[in-house]
């Protein structure tokens, strides 16, 4: 509440507002936030938000929660799974830059390493700016790889 500090406390922490309600309909899932958790994270930067958020999408999106992206968070990560064309596009946005806009300088991101669980092994991995081919492992139905360098923008096809 705004109030001075020695006033702002409230007694109890009990309320008839929910902090998230969860459902699923069909074979999707939904999260609902009554409160605005979104904008306390991008305002407050509180970690207690992002992980909320994290463990929100996770759950909303099983078939997500199976790729797991070691990069900076400048990098926005969107999995895509084109299940009649048999391949999975994962689009790459680097928002690293200066603080200005419009952007001059783009901050490259490097070494950004993608694991994917329960998948089979692919025909070809790529990147779909200039078709460069990436190499991988692949144990069991794992997959381990690493983009060397992401400029502006770039899509990983898998194909299988």
């Amino acid at each position: 509440y705004p109030q001075p500090p020695e006033y702002g406390w409230i007694e109890t922490i009990e309320t008839s507002i929910p902090t998230v309600i969860l459902n699923k309909v069909g074979n999707g899932r939904v999260v609902y936030f009554p409160t605005q958790i979104d904008r306390l994270y991008y305002s407050d930067h509180h970690p207690d938000y992002g992980i909320l958020l994290k463990n929100a999408v996770k759950w909303a999106s099983k078939d997500f929660s199976k790729i797991e992206v070691n990069a900076p968070v400048s990098l926005y990560v969107t999995p895509f799974i084109q299940k009649d064309r048999e391949r999975i596009l994962i689009h790459l946005i680097n928002t690293a830059s200066g603080p200005s806009r419009p952007i001059f300088n783009i901050s490259e991101v490097k070494d950004v390493s993608i694991i994917i669980k329960e998948v089979k092994e692919p025909k070809s991995v790529y990147l779909l700016r200039g078709n460069q081919s990436i190499g991988y492992n692949f144990s069991s139905d794992r997959l381990n790889l690493k983009i060397p360098v992401i400029k502006e923008y770039d899509v990983l096809v898998l194909e299988f």
